[in-house]
């Protein structure tokens, strides 16, 4: 893969599978983010043809989004399986950027903050991630909101660490939204989530039969002392957590207004996620005068992965 030329910031999101879907989503995304800002610099990763031919040619030409071919190295595990979660641990090496805001593909920018905006808000922190708190070395207190997980049990996990740890907080990182700047220390905590995602230290729970990347953003942050800017940071608003934790379902106005993004991760959409979803695609594409827009669909339904889960 041709390497780009660096520029200063810019997003990126990576596309791969055997069906369309992530190539689908991308493209909407893109058009999210095209409706608040016409010029931000915006990078795809591609891999198995995940975007439609139609579809490629509208990012290119009307969406002015730049399409790279993700290397066979960059997603496919020691196993020889294509691994699209290894390939998210690679995010460092791949951005073009000297400042990256990555974001899952299966998400969309919602209106309450340009990603310029963003980008300047953002200036004085060198990396920040979704996270649901730490977990304490030195007392033992679980600081978490008790929501998500390790992807494994954390006293065992610290056990087999091996090494020093240069941090005494074990956060709990969620990577669908992660801000990163090409710095000394980054470099050194990306090369270690590597590592880690690479040759793992204990068993965890797996995403259908791969490792999830966020066990190894996990353990990189405890090597190496590298920890989220903003504790507990939620910008993205995913149903899932809000129903769950909140127990409520916010109404529209909330969630376009006090979140940057909205998730639509997860096995399977209910119709309130699925109808929130397509109409702001509809939205986004009619204002912006693009073609007609892909709708959302259950991933368990399309991707060969996830139809046991």
């Amino acid at each position: 893969m041709a390497k780009s030329k660096k520029q200063p910031r810019g997003i990126v999101m990576i596309a791969g599978g055997n069906s369309q879907y992530y190539g689908n989503c991308a493209v909407n995304l893109c058009a999210s983010l095209r409706y608040k800002d016409k010029d931000i610099p915006i990078t795809i990763f591609e891999h198995n043809n995940a975007i439609p031919l139609h579809r490629r040619t509208m990012l290119q030409y009307a969406m002015k989004v730049d399409i790279q071919q993700l290397s066979e190295e960059a997603c496919t595990d020691k196993t020889g399986r294509v691994n699209y979660y290894k390939a998210k641990t690679r995010i460092y090496d791949l951005s073009p950027y000297e400042h990256t805001l990555y974001l899952d593909a299966d998400t969309l920018w919602l209106p309450s903050i340009t990603p310029s905006a963003f980008f300047d808000k953002w200036e004085s922190k060198d990396f920040d991630i979704i996270n649901e708190g730490h977990y304490d070395l030195l007392t033992g207190e679980d600081h978490t909101t008790g929501f998500y997980t390790f992807w494994g049990d954390a006293d065992t996990m610290l056990k087999r660490l091996g090494g020093t740890p240069k941090g005494d907080r074990l956060y709990q990182m969620r990577s669908e939204l992660i801000y990163f700047k090409k710095t000394p220390a980054n470099r050194v905590f990306f090369n270690k989530v590597k590592a880690v995602y690479d040759g793992p230290l204990t068993t965890m729970s797996l995403i259908g039969d791969k490792l999830p990347d966020e066990y190894a953003f996990n353990m990189a942050g405890l090597y190496t002392g590298v920890k989220p800017a903003t504790e507990k940071w939620y910008p993205m608003y995913w149903h899932f957590k809000h129903v769950l934790v909140h127990k409520r379902q916010l109404d529209r106005f909330a969630i376009m207004t006090d979140y940057m993004a909205y998730s639509v991760g997860g096995n399977k959409l209910n119709e309130v996620q699925k109808r929130f979803y397509n109409e702001r695609v509809l939205g986004y594409f009619s204002v912006q005068g693009f073609a007609t827009p892909w709708k959302i669909v259950n991933k368990k339904d399309v991707l060969p992965d996830r139809v046991k889960l």
